[in-house]
């Protein structure tokens, strides 16, 4: 059964501590669609390449390692993705976490 997923860009974070800057370049990204390419990217690379670290990731989408830990951290929350095991990067040479999709078969939306 294929799951579609309706991304939802309000910027709701808990953290009282995000700067209106952070809060803005987040808005802009979602309104010009480039966090939607880059979320459509890295469940596509999880899908193609299973149990992945982030710097992998990272390697294979030339997205910086830090917007691809924002966007595996959306994904996680929105239980598309999960922690499979740890094992060395193939980048890092250090232990990782690794990724796989809960669904191999999920669509992605924007509203």
């Amino acid at each position: 059964m294929k799951q579609t997923i309706l991304l939802d860009y309000e910027y709701n974070s808990p953290c009282p501590n995000i700067r209106q800057t952070s809060k803005r370049a987040y808005k802009e990204g979602c309104d010009n669609g480039l966090i939607h390419t880059q979320l459509s990217f890295i469940l596509f690379l999880i899908k193609e390449y299973p149990v992945i670290t982030m710097r992998e990731l990272s390697e294979l989408s030339a997205i910086p390692v830090h917007l691809v830990s924002a966007r595996i951290n959306e994904l996680y929350k929105q239980n598309l993705i999960y922690n499979y095991n740890k094992r060395k990067c193939h980048i890092s040479n250090k232990l990782a976490l690794t990724w796989c999709l809960r669904n191999q078969e999920v669509i992605i939306c924007q509203n």
